[in-house]
């Protein structure tokens, strides 16, 4: 069998496209964001900051479901619960850089999640009911090892 540079042209470039769609799909599945999941670190009933050592970030698919939850969550003045310390703190950033976009506090009911973010002026609350609540619920309870 006889090559020519024309067939051998044609390989590289195949071989070329195939390397390249993998490079691309890598970069794609590649997350630029991360959550850690934490437990509050309190003193006198105030929080003082989080614990992430008993947690490990998030995975990606667990990313995504968080990130899915908060855009479906209502927006609420000062709903009940909220003043008693929060069960989880929830930090989202850059997985390169430890740079937070956003930090809320998490208040865990049987099916409903609240969540606070420290606004300009004041706390903002988002609440969550459902379907998202319910997994919401279970990647915060799994995320914290006992």
């Amino acid at each position: 069998m006889k090559f020519s540079w024309k067939n051998l042209v044609i390989i590289f470039l195949v071989v070329l496209l195939l390397i390249s769609g993998g490079y691309i799909l890598h970069l794609r599945q590649a997350s630029f964001l991360t959550v850690d999941v934490g437990l509050p670190v309190l003193e006198e009933g105030q929080v003082l900051g989080a614990d992430f050592t008993r947690s490990e970030s998030l995975k990606q698919e667990a990313v995504q479901e968080v990130l899915l939850a908060l855009l479906h969550g209502s927006a609420l003045l000062q709903p009940e619960g909220t003043d008693r310390p929060p069960d989880r703190i929830l930090w989202i950033g850059e997985a390169k850089g430890n740079v937070a976009y956003l930090q809320y506090q998490v208040w865990m009911q049987e099916n409903t999640v609240i969540l606070g973010h420290q606004g300009e002026d004041s706390v903002e609350y988002q609440l969550l009911e459902g379907v998202y609540a319910a997994k919401l619920l279970e990647i915060l309870r799994n995320a914290v090892k006992s």
